[in-house]
């Protein structure tokens, strides 16, 4: 959303509705940053009392991950979030941070998805058919 924005609307010559509505956008895009902080907030929980499952090693370690890459992608977004209820557009440097993480949580996630094919939990090697 904030790519969306008409930054030229906050010159001096800006009309008063002209900024609103641009306004409007930008506490719309505040909307989507704090319920996405928080959807990561509660993934990172999730894993957290999910980890408990397990004794094995390398299953907490790949769990720690997940919850520390939630965590700070909550954090980010919070960042984000906070800035704009300063009433400033966030920093481009916080936005490409974020667009990172979350990429390479995306990344980390399909080479472990890809890796764990076929093993019990995991995406089957085989066609799996139902009604």
């Amino acid at each position: 959303m904030l790519e969306r924005l008409d930054t030229t609307k906050f010159d001096a010559s800006g009309k008063k509705e002209e900024v609103a509505a641009e306004v409007a956008k930008i506490r719309g895009a505040d909307e989507h940053f704090a319920k996405s902080s928080q959807g990561f907030a509660n993934a990172a929980s999730s894993c957290r009392e999910f980890k408990t499952h397990f004794n094995e090693m390398d299953k907490v370690a790949l769990l720690s991950r997940d919850i520390n890459g939630f965590e700070e992608m909550s954090t980010s977004v919070k960042k984000i979030s906070k800035q704009i209820d300063s009433g400033v557009l966030p920093e481009m440097e916080s936005v490409h941070a974020t667009m990172s993480l979350i990429n390479e949580a995306l990344v980390f996630s399909k080479m472990r998805a890809q890796a764990h094919v076929g093993m019990p939990g995991h995406y089957p090697t085989k066609r799996v058919t139902f009604k």
